[in-house]
C-alpha cells in the first residue's frame, strides 16, 4: 500500500501490515471516518482508524478478501466478498463478522455492488462455480440471495459495476454484460478478464 499526502505527487510505502499480507486486493476507507481504511489482503482484512499509521488484523489469517463494502449510513454495517468464505457480515465495525449467504451455491465471491437508489439492494459476483455461479442479488441488505445468471452462460464474474442512469454490468471471461428485460445481454467484446 501507498500513500500521498500531496495529491498524488509523491507516495510512500505504508508500513504496519505484514509482509506475508503482502497481495492487497482492495482498499476501502470509511465514507463517514476518513482515517478509518480497511485492507481486503489474501491473508485477512486490516483496519487502520490512523490513515495508515499502524493496522490491526481483524479476521484470521486465512481469509481471502476480495472486495469490501462500508455502509455509508452506518459504518459498523460491513461486508466482504472471499473466497470459500462468500459474503461475510459485520454488524460492530469488523469486531466480529457471520456469513450472509442464505441463497449462496458457490462460495467464492469476486465483487459486491450495492444499489446507490436502494441501499437493501446488493449484487454479489461469483467465480468457479458454471451454472451455480455467475449473479446473485439480495433485496434484504445480504440476509438472502437469488440467483440472476440467465444469459451469463457459465461465465465467470469477476467485476461489478453499476453505471451512472442505473445499469448493472458484469465483468466475466466472455465479455462485459448489462441486465436487461430479467436477462444477461453481451455488450463488449471478449476479454480474458475485467479487473
Amino acid at each position: 500500500i501507498y500513500k500521498s499526502i500531496n495529491g498524488g505527487k509523491e507516495f510512500h510505502k505504508v508500513q504496519g501490515i505484514p509482509t506475508t499480507a503482502r497481495r492487497k486486493r482492495v482498499l476501502q476507507q470509511d465514507p463517514n471516518t476518513p482515517n478509518v481504511i480497511y485492507a481486503g489482503t489474501t491473508e485477512g482484512l486490516y483496519r487502520t482508524a490512523n490513515a495508515g499509521v499502524t493496522w490491526t488484523l481483524m479476521t484470521a489469517n486465512d481469509v481471502i478478501i476480495n472486495d469490501i463494502y462500508v455502509d455509508p449510513a452506518n459504518s459498523q454495517h460491513i461486508l466482504m466478498a472471499t473466497d470459500r468464505g462468500g459474503v461475510q457480515e459485520s454488524l460492530d465495525g469488523g469486531l466480529s463478522f457471520h456469513s450472509s449467504n442464505q441463497g449462496f451455491s458457490q462460495r467464492q465471491v469476486s465483487s459486491l455492488v450495492i444499489d446507490p437508489k436502494n441501499p437493501d439492494t446488493m449484487y454479489a459476483g461469483v467465480l468457479n462455480d458454471k451454472r451455480f455461479g455467475g449473479v446473485f442479488i439480495s433485496r434484504d441488505a445480504g440476509l438472502t440471495w437469488t440467483q440472476i445468471s440467465t444469459g451469463l452462460e457459465d461465465d465467470d464474474v469477476y467485476a461489478l459495476a453499476m453505471s451512472p442512469e442505473g445499469s448493472l454490468l458484469a465483468g466475466t471471461n466472455h465479455g462485459i454484460f448489462r441486465w436487461d428485460n430479467a436477462k444477461w445481454n453481451n455488450v463488449g467484446h471478449r476479454l480474458k478478464g475485467v479487473t
